[in-house]
């Protein structure tokens, strides 16, 4: 007869043969292996958002840059209707004339008097009229279109870049933000935890009581700064998700670095010709200058060429299938309209170079300071790095010999603070260069490989 051990004993070992080692852990049991997988599966995966991806985002969902390219199409539809100064018009026309004739007129002769008596005159006929000289306007009309469509294009791709500036600000916001965040909540958890420690401290009479009231004190402040700081966090990345036109979710925005400036950059003059806004100021330029040539297309005559085939046709001309007529207008005198234009044309012309004058020593201008910000912001950025570290140090530091008692909690809260703040302020200058580095880029209007 079996004994209450050897039975205990059976039943472990059958509980051991039936149910794997290691279904069990700590008396638990453990998930078989396809329910960890679904379980898997289910949960949300956490993607990274790159800067380029943002901004094709944002240029997909731009109403700006929508409306930008409405202007491109605007354009291409003026650039067809010049050339309805090179091409005939061609209609067809059906007329029918309905007379109130004496019935006791005479309508069966021959000639002019006949037709007059007739009481139904058809006609059909297909009429075309081509310009053949108007004083040059066709071709400057031309030019000047296609120097129109080519701005509207350029000041498109100027709108790509300024749009590149704002979603690079709200990318590098919610980074800075959110870093500064953690910056926060570290300099939080630091406190708390000094906090504890000096209670423990003061009921023991090994520190006064102010300096747990000074340590209470930094925290709310912190507490405080932390309110601002997730706050701003927030809606930074509410900014980004407006131009991105999707809610970002869980995603990560990756956090790549960037190049150190190298060199000034040589031909600073030829950079800024060749960017997008000067280039757009010249098209106006040349549509300005085309536009005095179609002005003082008044002064010139003009001729043209209109013509008549006609399929029905009654009365003494049936027999005359076709007519033309070549007209010549040979202006005289207009009471100034046509100088009123030529010297408005003029003036529009004038205004156009001087914009182009501006936009290019403008751009000049934003090149040599965006060069001069990413250089400082560069060396900023770097010294803030090295002071981070020392302050850290001297943090760690001062909490070992306060551990001997060699300074008091208030040198240790100050050290933290000193930290805190050289941390704050170089996570601002480490985004402040990059800022500037892709500000930099789109003065040169170097961005093309992203966009």
């Amino acid at each position: 007869m079996e004994t209450p051990v050897r039975k205990a004993v059976a039943l472990a070992l059958l509980l051991a043969v039936s149910t794997p080692a290691e279904a069990f852990v700590w008396g638990r049991k453990r998930e078989s292996p396809q329910k960890t997988a679904v379980k898997a599966a289910k949960a949300p995966v956490e993607t990274t958002l790159t800067f380029r991806d943002a901004f094709r985002m944002a240029v997909k969902r731009s109403e700006s840059l929508a409306i930008h390219a409405e202007d491109i199409e605007l354009a291409r539809a003026r650039f067809y209707r010049s050339f309805q100064f090179f091409f005939p018009r061609v209609s067809y026309q059906m007329t029918r004339t309905e007379r109130d004739v004496d019935d006791d007129g005479s309508s069966s002769g021959e000639g002019f008097s006949s037709d007059s008596r007739r009481r139904t005159t058809p006609e059909k006929k297909f009429t075309f009229s081509q310009p053949i000289f108007s004083g040059f306007k066709e071709i400057a009309a031309l030019k000047g279109s296609g120097a129109d469509r080519g701005q509207q294009t350029l000041e498109w791709e100027r709108a790509r870049e300024l749009l590149f500036v704002d979603v690079m600000e709200a990318y590098y916001a919610v980074l800075q933000s959110e870093k500064d965040v953690s910056i926060l909540r570290a300099t939080r958890k630091a406190l708390s935890e000094r906090l504890r420690e000096l209670k423990g401290r003061v009921e023991l009479g090994r520190s006064r009581d102010i300096e747990m009231k000074v340590s209470l004190s930094d925290l709310k402040l912190t507490e405080a700064d932390l309110v601002g700081a997730e706050t701003a966090a927030i809606a930074a990345r509410n900014l980004l998700e407006f131009y991105v036109g999707e809610a970002l979710g869980s995603r990560r925005l990756e956090d790549a670095p960037v190049p150190a400036p190298a060199e000034e950059p040589a031909d600073i003059a030829a950079q800024a010709l060749a960017r997008s806004d000067v280039q757009a100021a010249r098209s106006g330029l040349r549509l300005a200058e085309n536009r005095i040539t179609s002005a003082q297309a008044g002064f010139f005559p003009k001729v043209s060429l209109d013509g008549n085939y006609y399929t029905e046709r009654v009365g003494f001309q049936e027999g005359n299938d076709w007519d033309f007529t070549i007209r010549v207008d040979v202006p005289i005198f207009d009471a100034g309209a046509t100088l009123g234009d030529v010297k408005e044309a003029w003036a529009f012309r004038d205004a156009a170079r001087h914009a182009y004058s501006r936009a290019r020593r403008w751009a000049e201008l934003e090149i040599r300071n965006a060069w001069e910000d990413y250089r400082s912001a560069h060396r900023a950025g770097e010294a803030f790095a090295d002071a981070a570290r020392a302050t850290e140090e001297s943090y760690t530091i001062h909490t070992k010999e306060y551990l001997n008692n060699l300074v008091s909690n208030l040198d240790v809260l100050d050290a933290l603070r000193r930290s805190e703040e050289v941390r704050r302020r170089g996570n601002q200058a480490e985004y402040d260069s990059k800022r500037s580095y892709w500000q930099y880029r789109v003065a040169l209007g170097d961005i093309n490989e992203l966009i």
